[in-house]
């Protein structure tokens, strides 16, 4: 085989290759849940507090703090108060911190 060849069925190899790690590592997006997990549950297991027992993600200790909507718990994941992660855009798109705080609506704020 002459080196020319070679070296395009060379390229071509590793340009599948490539291509077939790209698509292996494309995955389903993550949802609200598997971000909590990822992101939160250290700090929130189960819905509750390690660092401040009465700032909760319980209705009850959520509405005491004025947290009442999918965009407040937004805003406190971008501005939080002490012993709080700050999660800017940078570090969690809109969209997945938009999924994040409609998970918790839906699984501890009932």
């Amino acid at each position: 085989m002459k080196k020319s060849a070679l070296v395009v069925v060379i390229a071509a190899a590793a340009l599948f290759c490539f291509s077939q790690t790209l698509l292996s590592e494309d995955k389903k997006p993550a949802t609200g849940e598997e971000l909590f997990n990822k992101l939160c549950s250290a700090c929130h297991p189960n819905g509750g507090n390690v660092f401040k027992a009465n700032k909760t993600l319980s209705k009850a200790d959520m509405q005491a703090n004025n947290v009442k909507t999918a965009a407040d718990i937004v805003n406190l994941m971008r501005n939080p108060g002490p012993f709080m992660a700050k999660f800017d855009k940078e570090t969690i798109s809109d969209k997945d911190a938009m999924m994040i705080a409609e998970f918790v609506l839906q699984k501890y704020n009932k």
